[in-house]
């Protein structure tokens, strides 16, 4: 039972990525969005973060129970590092291993993918990009965690990355 965490900025291409290595590993996809969309259909901004980490700490946790191979993605940040640590946690104490995935691109490129038709419910504006990186500068940086791969994005496609990333685990 194998559970990868990709984490990185906004518009680094977690969620392209994940859906890649779906594709290429036939693990079960929980994206950081399937529940940020639902809380803000539901709820609007700001987000109810504490409701958001629930959800995901309790399906993460029914994910372990079930011997599921996972790919999760989000952004870590100061305030929420122990939300991600707990992910690993719950696997390691079922028995499975995390593998964590930095997700990074230049900050140019970041600010150029942001406005990507593709982002049309996310951030999808530079002004909103920046202002988030204004706010919380840790999005931009490496979480020191163990067995973890950096992939920058900069100049790699999303299929090359899950490649990578299923080569560097040797994920079957």
């Amino acid at each position: 039972m194998k559970l990868i965490i990709l984490y990185g900025a906004p518009a680094s291409g977690k969620l392209t990525i994940s859906q890649k290595l779906e594709e290429i590993t036939g693990f079960k996809n929980f994206h950081n969005h399937k529940v940020l969309d639902i809380l803000f259909e539901l709820f609007g901004r700001p987000e109810r973060k504490e409701l958001g980490y629930k959800i995901r700490q309790h399906i993460v946790e029914e994910a372990a129970k079930s011997k599921l191979d996972l790919i999760v993605t989000g952004v870590v940040l100061n305030h929420n590092k122990f939300l991600y640590q707990s992910f690993i946690d719950v696997y390691k104490n079922n028995g499975g291993v995390a593998f964590v995935v930095w997700v990074k691109a230049s900050r140019n490129t970041l600010l150029q993918r942001v406005e990507d038709e593709s982002r049309k419910n996310k951030f999808n504006k530079r002004q909103d990009l920046e202002e988030f990186f204004n706010k919380y500068p840790d999005s931009l940086e490496k979480w020191n965690v163990e067995n973890q791969i950096e992939i920058d994005t900069t100049k790699m496609s999303p299929a090359q990355a899950a490649q990578k990333i299923k080569e560097h685990f040797n994920l079957l």
